[in-house]
């Protein structure tokens, strides 16, 4: 059951969401939206202006200048999130700081890569990705998503085969973003559906820019069955603080930049 505390914190997720998706938002339509008073929603744009996430003004909020004002509002708290998605909430919103306006972006099939959508604050930004959960991601309206089309695999709604892969070889991006099942030196860039395998490295392959691998701790230093890539073609590494540090010594100095986040 949801405490009081944490259904004050989702709705003003929500609302910082709705705000962010819309440029703008009016008080009188956010209170529909969330079946709440004009009061409530009106105390929670002011704690969420007081956080720097948006601006009020009469009537309604608008979305802040500031690069970190995307969501969630959940950030170092324990409220109704496992560990595991709380890690993966933080690699993300830390691979979004990344993300430059007029960037065109490879984006794989990962569940923490398919979050950094949500926030990214940048403009003029173009993904293009295999991952069909993509589309239900909130994303401000400076985001130009476009899906590579190709089979899809209903377990996991990643999309793969050979139209997917020759529509990757027709683009060029400026960064590639991929999320594994494990990273490892002695074991390269590794995930456990086959199918993957081809897209990750034609969408590495086609970067002209930086490639980002978006993991928690319990991918890196492992390995699984397929193998996608080598560790010479990755430039960062973004996860969270409990990796092992055996496996992050022999990555950085493998050349690659390690990037720790907090949860």
């Amino acid at each position: 059951m949801k405490t009081a505390e944490t259904e004050i914190i989702m709705r003003r997720e929500r609302i910082l969401q709705k705000v962010i998706h819309n440029r703008s938002c009016s008080v009188t339509e956010l209170s529909k939206l969330l079946n709440v008073s004009l009061t409530t929603i009106r105390r929670d744009l002011e704690y969420l202006e007081q956080e720097g996430h948006l601006r009020r003004y009469f009537g309604g909020a608008e979305i802040s200048d500031r690069k970190d004002n995307i969501p969630p509002i959940l950030h170092n708290r324990n409220i109704s999130l496992s560990q595991p998605e709380m890690k993966k909430n933080a690699i993300a919103r830390k691979m979004a700081r990344f993300v430059e306006s007029g960037d065109t972006i490879f984006l794989n099939s990962s569940s923490t890569a398919s979050r950094i959508i949500r926030y990214i604050s940048a403009f003029n930004v173009t993904i293009i990705t295999n991952n069909g959960n993509s589309v239900l991601e909130p994303r401000n309206p400076d985001i130009s998503l476009i899906l590579t089309g190709g089979e899809l695999n209903k377990n996991k709604s990643s999309i793969t085969g050979q139209f997917c892969l020759d529509t990757i070889k027709h683009i060029k991006c400026s960064k590639c973003i991929i999320g594994v099942s494990g990273i490892s030196v002695h074991g390269g860039i590794t995930t456990s559906i086959l199918n993957e395998t081809i897209i990750n490295h034609a969408m590495m392959e086609r970067c002209q820019g930086s490639v980002f691998v978006v993991a928690d701790s319990t991918k890196v230093g492992a390995v699984h069955k397929f193998y996608s890539g080598e560790i010479k073609d990755i430039n960062y590494l973004v996860t969270d603080k409990d990796a092992d540090l055996n496996a992050i010594n022999e990555l950085r100095s493998a050349g690659i930049e390690i990037i720790f986040v907090d949860y």
